[in-house]
């Protein structure tokens, strides 16, 4: 019976199989019914019994091989369409947190790496600001770790395994680069038994890369938002009595310390 969502080449390809395999062991049974006859029998089956055994095990592995290769490259290009239609579509995202949370949602599940890590910039270097999979990452990285430095003077993927850092020794770390400056990376660890494909490592930073840029105009949007409330404040103080009102002075506390929601 044919497989339920297969093309009509894999739905032949199981009876194929067995029916390769039926008909080896039914040739080399005449074989022997034959050789058996005759003189010479032990010699002939010696020869015919081995070609015969060959001939059909070849075929049925070859067939394994076919399922498997369709069976990869039905994955990988599950994953990079959904990753395509990810990078087209962020720029459209609200909301930093919820940009944060769906890059790094989306690409360690396209990605199936161990692990996968999102880090913004700030004053004291680089924080951790999203997390997922069973991999560890550390918490903060200077701004001079090894892998971030080959990071702005290149602005391309670097090798983990290439580099001495904090962040371990397999993966790839991507920038989130903005007119030549690394506002974030993001990083990508090892994949059991399977290496990154040259065309995955250019997809992933195509990835980071439209990221990058969506999440520095909401960054630009927040602050811009910030100091029109400054404006705003500072306008009701200079027409208000003195002492300000409770609320006014909440509201500039308010102002005074916030900081960006991530």
């Amino acid at each position: 019976m044919p497989v339920a969502g297969a093309s009509g080449r894999d739905a032949g390809t199981v009876p194929a199989v067995t029916s390769d395999a039926t008909l080896s062991f039914a040739a080399m049974n005449n074989l022997v019914e034959h050789a058996a006859l005759g003189q010479g029998a032990n010699l002939f089956l010696e020869l015919a019994i081995p070609l015969t055994l060959g001939i059909g095990f070849n075929t049925l592995r070859t067939r394994l091989d076919y399922f498997v290769s369709r069976f990869l490259f039905r994955r990988r290009y599950r994953a990079e369409a959904a990753l395509n239609e990810f990078a087209q579509s962020c720029a459209f995202i609200d909301k930093p947190g919820r940009l944060l949370d769906l890059t790094v949602e989306e690409v360690f599940k396209q990605s199936s790496a161990q692990g996968v890590a999102l880090y913004e910039q700030d004053n004291e270097g680089y924080k951790q600001v999203r997390h997922r999979g069973t991999q560890a990452f550390p918490v903060r990285v200077e701004t001079d770790d090894p892998a971030f430095i080959r990071l702005r003077a290149g602005h391309h993927a670097v090798d983990l395994h290439e580099r001495s850092s904090t962040l371990g020794g397999e993966g790839y770390v991507f920038p989130l680069s903005v007119r030549g400056t690394v506002i974030g990376v993001l990083v990508c660890g090892p994949r059991p038994g399977e290496q990154y494909t040259v065309d995955e490592r250019k997809l992933l930073a195509h990835v980071v890369h439209q990221v990058g840029a969506a999440l520095h105009a909401l960054r630009v949007q927040e602050s811009m938002q910030r100091l029109e409330a400054k404006a705003r404040l500072v306008e009701v103080l200079a027409n208000s009595t003195w002492p300000p009102s409770p609320e006014v002075q909440a509201k500039a506390r308010e102002l005074v310390s916030a900081a960006v929601p991530i």
